[in-house]
């Protein structure tokens, strides 16, 4: 077990506890794998369950992004066999806004098999390129927000639910003309212990930092003609199935997943009225808060719509008062089958105290003040699609088709 307070990290990179029984292997600036057909060059990110690596691809000389999954998830890896059914579905308008899977291997060491997945190289996530302060622009508003349902339309075509994650970090832009990235740039530094003795096996000598960390870039080449694509399907799932819990974040976790009820393509079209709430809100004013949490709602605004990381119950009064009385009835039944099925092991003698003492409803308003006093009047189509999309009953939440439909992503 590695104990992260014997070491010492020289660079903003992942937790080495990740390195350890079923995690990573270690990577290194010009590795090369795969027979040398892949050369590391750079670093793009990471998550719990990856790092995202740059690398050039010898054979088709050009620049890819590797993703490293961990030892633990690596073998019938789900996100794999979903990125291979996107690969043989039909055409679809918003399958450009989608990954493209260019090749997969394992890498056998130290005892641990991790799987490698070869995507197209992308450019910066949204929540670097439309953030608070900026002003609202409609165009642009609506052009993501088309996008970003576009690409989920089209993984519901294919039986395929992203999982709810869909966020400013998981929706990146394409190269654009114009733009070259800083591959050549790597920030790394060392990675020892504090007491001078030898690392502990399988973890890494030296850590990158992401190329994104600091990086200033021109957000105007990709507000004015960017194109996005939305990536991460590690909480997917395809819609033959029906989970009651996937891994999101607390702020977009839909109402049926916090009552802990099976789980369907509902739950992308909750995760799109967050972001569109959010693009529509970061323009405007400044930040008070993290900046980065609710779709549809955070391209209008660049702010998030439910402004916590813990979620869960906490989010309940937040919902209610944002999308209205039309909620209570669904949400007060969902409440009470809860507490009576005793879903949620963790509660107390007096749950309803729990949930409304661990959430200040006057921080909230209803969706259409929000609005207002993010952006000012913003037009009627809007708040509409919004509206569409955040309702509590999964069942009476529209479809991505039927929000097609909606005046505001024409």
């Amino acid at each position: 077990m590695i104990n992260i307070r014997e070491y010492s990290v020289e660079a903003m990179a992942e937790y080495i506890t990740g390195y350890g029984d079923d995690g990573w292997i270690p990577v290194y600036i010009a590795d090369t794998f795969c027979n040398g057909r892949y050369e590391i060059i750079n670093k793009l990110g990471f998550g719990s369950c990856a790092t995202v690596w740059a690398a050039r691809d010898h054979h088709d000389n050009v620049d890819v992004s590797i993703k490293v999954i961990k030892a633990a998830y690596s073998l019938d890896n789900r996100e794999l066999r979903i990125l291979q059914h996107i690969q043989q579905g039909a055409d679809h308008p918003g399958r450009k806004y989608l990954p493209r899977l260019l090749n997969h291997f394992d890498v056998c060491l130290g005892g641990k098999k991790n799987l490698f997945i070869v995507l197209e190289l992308l450019g910066p996530p949204l929540s670097l390129v439309h953030y608070r302060p900026c002003t609202y622009t409609p165009t642009f508003s609506r052009r993501i927000s088309q996008q970003i349902l576009l690409a989920v339309d089209c993984l519901h075509s294919y039986g395929i639910v992203h999982g709810g994650n869909i966020h400013e970090g998981n929706v990146l832009f394409r190269l654009v003309e114009g733009f070259q990235l800083p591959l050549q740039v790597v920030h790394q530094g060392r990675v020892y212990r504090k007491d001078g003795a030898p690392l502990e096996g399988g973890l890494p000598h030296q850590v990158v930092t992401p190329l994104w960390e600091g990086f200033w870039f021109d957000e105007d080449l990709f507000r004015e003609v960017g194109h996005i694509q939305l990536i991460d399907f590690s909480s997917s799932f395809f819609d033959s199935e029906t989970p009651t819990w996937i891994h999101t974040r607390g702020d977009r976790a839909p109402p049926e997943l916090i009552f802990r009820k099976p789980l369907n393509k509902s739950v992308d079209v909750w995760s799109l009225a967050c972001m569109v709430r959010d693009m529509d809100l970061t323009l405007g004013q400044e930040s008070t808060t993290n900046a980065g949490s609710n779709q549809t709602f955070y391209v209008a605004t660049g702010r998030n719509l439910f402004e916590t990381r813990r979620g869960g119950r906490r989010l309940l009064i937040a919902i209610h008062t944002v999308v209205g009385e039309s909620s209570a009835q669904w949400l007060l039944k969902a409440l009470f089958e809860a507490i009576v099925s005793s879903t949620w092991k963790d509660l107390g003698t007096y749950p309803f105290d729990y949930v409304s003492e661990t959430v200040c409803a006057d921080v909230y308003l209803d969706l259409e003040t929000e609005l207002i006093e993010e952006i000012g009047n913003p037009d009627r189509a809007l708040p509409q699609y919004i509206r569409q999309c955040l309702v509590v009953d999964p069942s009476k939440r529209a479809t991505t088709s039927q929000l097609r439909d909606q005046e505001y992503v024409q």
